[in-house]
């Protein structure tokens, strides 16, 4: 079950909306896309919210230093990996679906 449930989460429905969104992330690039999607959006806001969890419950204290520069860290590499398996998940995806199409 778990790995239906995983499977349907990066399942792509291609309508053309989204085929056309698609089409437009392939011509800027994977770099630019893993860039600003995974690193500057998944990474930061990552970095942020777990930033804020550990002030919130009292964690961070003592290290707030070291956590925020382990987050600076941590978290970017984190995005540049989330950025590079989305892309690659729903390339594939995109892939197939344009398969099935032409044939």
């Amino acid at each position: 079950m778990t790995k239906k449930i995983f499977m349907s989460i990066f399942r792509n429905q291609w309508t053309e909306k989204r085929i056309r969104l698609w089409q437009a992330n392939r011509e800027s690039g994977r770099t630019r896309w893993v860039l600003t999607q995974g690193v500057m959006g998944w990474g930061t806001t990552m970095f942020l919210v777990m930033t804020a969890l550990s002030l919130f419950d009292g964690t961070a204290d003592v290290h707030l230093r070291t956590r925020l520069i382990v987050g600076m860290i941590i978290w970017p590499i984190a995005g540049l990996v989330w950025g590079m398996l989305v892309w690659s998940w729903t390339e594939r995806s995109y892939q197939k679906h344009v398969e099935r199409r032409e044939s």
